[in-house]
């Protein structure tokens, strides 16, 4: 009889790799209660690909995760708390996700490094010793919901050609340098999103070679931080295209733009800085800002609009080389700035222009200590959408337009 044992042996494990398909949607789930005395570090440690990890308690760092598909999730209150050394380390894993956390106490909060893929959402990172949230080595990093609040440092930074991608609400605030810096040929995009960067030493800062998007579905807010709102520098390039930025009562600048940088607004992209403590838009060193809209290409028949008033000194300086081009369906108004409306000095040069003609769409600079204030070298083609108040030149610039100013004057 012996020998009819023999077929069940040899077909085992044919069933057990038939019905691993019908398995293949399943997701193994285990449950870690960290007030129980569990440990996340070692589930994490062992867990399979595509795990689900349910957490509760309070959990102590260093968590280090190098297997793809992990979701730690929290049940009710739940945190990590990083011992002073990086509390969630992600190397090199893919599509791994941290829900509903509070990670906090670590050199850094959560660290993705070695192209790693991570998704943080409704977590709350807060009170590190250095970063909140780290990004190195073409990492992947995407925040829905919650903040990065208290940091010693930064509260997200982005370095080493990594991307940062924001959508739904998230706030950024009270972080001891920037709140989010994006560096070394990184990216920040903003999609469908609604970002708060608030009481900061600075905003946003974008350095070295990097770049930033909004959509129209996002609204960007850079308010009461300590120096600027946002700062984009080193050849750094951001696009609006139909979303919403406002800087407000920062104790500087609300947008500075150094060393080669470039803005533009575009597609109906509503941009407004007042309040600030110094500039409501700062140029420097052959940097460049573009307002403009072409509805057949953009598909937004809204006027792309740049407003800044109120602001403690000008509304627009475009020093040293810099450029400020509007153009087709795009107006600024610049009014109520305790200097000048626009103060353009040093071969920098502002235009006003409609490629296309268009009907209603007025450029406003008036109300403001001088309007629009022009030396050194400096050019300016007023156009005929501009309506300006008061107008001061020195003999070394060149003017042309609609206007009727001539310099000097």
């Amino acid at each position: 009889m012996l020998p009819r044992l023999r077929p069940v042996l040899i077909s085992a494990p044919l069933l057990l790799s038939l019905a691993s398909p019908a398995f293949g949607q399943f997701r193994p789930t285990l449950n870690v209660n960290c007030t129980r005395g569990d440990s996340l570090a070692s589930a994490v440690s062992f867990a399979f690909p595509n795990t689900l990890i349910n957490v509760k308690g309070t959990c102590a760092g260093p968590i280090n995760i190098t297997t793809d598909g992990l979701q730690l999730n929290a049940v009710g209150a739940a945190s990590i708390n990083g011992g002073g050394k990086n509390a969630v380390t992600v190397t090199g894993a893919h599509k791994v996700t941290l829900t509903g956390l509070a990670i906090s106490a670590g050199a850094v909060g959560v660290v993705a490094q070695n192209g790693a893929q991570v998704t943080l959402q409704n977590d709350t990172v807060s009170g590190n010793s250095g970063s909140g949230i780290l990004a190195l080595g073409t990492s992947s990093l995407t925040v829905s919901g919650g903040s990065a609040q208290g940091n010693a440092v930064h509260g997200i930074d982005v370095e080493a050609s990594s991307a940062l991608v924001v959508s739904g609400s998230y706030a950024v605030t009270g972080n001891g340098v920037f709140g989010i810096n994006v560096n070394n040929g990184s990216s920040i995009t903003l999609t469908g999103a609604t970002l708060s960067v608030t009481q900061n030493t600075l905003g946003i800062q974008l350095g070295t070679n990097a770049s930033g998007f909004l959509d129209g579905a996002s609204t960007l807010t850079a308010s009461q931080n300590f120096s600027d709102g946002i700062t984009i520098v080193s050849g750094s390039h951001v696009v609006d295209f139909g979303g919403t930025i406002q800087t407000l009562y920062n104790a500087i600048h609300g947008i500075s733009l150094n060393s080669k940088a470039g803005l533009d607004l575009d597609a109906g992209s509503q941009v407004t800085s007042n309040y600030n403590g110094a500039d409501g838009v700062h140029l420097e060193q052959s940097s460049e800002l573009t307002v403009f809209n072409n509805p057949n290409f953009s598909g937004n028949p809204r006027t792309t609009l740049l407003t800044v008033t109120n602001n403690t000194n000008d509304g627009i300086a475009v020093l040293t080389g810099s450029q400020v081009l509007d153009d087709n369906y795009a107006a600024i108004t610049a009014q109520a700035n305790t200097l000048f409306g626009i103060a353009v000095d040093n071969g920098s040069s502002v235009t006003f222009g409609q490629t296309i003609p268009v009907s209603g769409v007025q450029s406003i600079v008036n109300g403001n200590t001088v309007d629009v204030i022009l030396t050194f070298g400096s050019r300016m083609d007023t156009g005929a959408n501009l309506s300006v108040g008061t107008l001061e030149c020195d003999r070394t610039v060149i003017l042309r337009g609609a206007t009727g100013f001539t310099c000097p004057r």
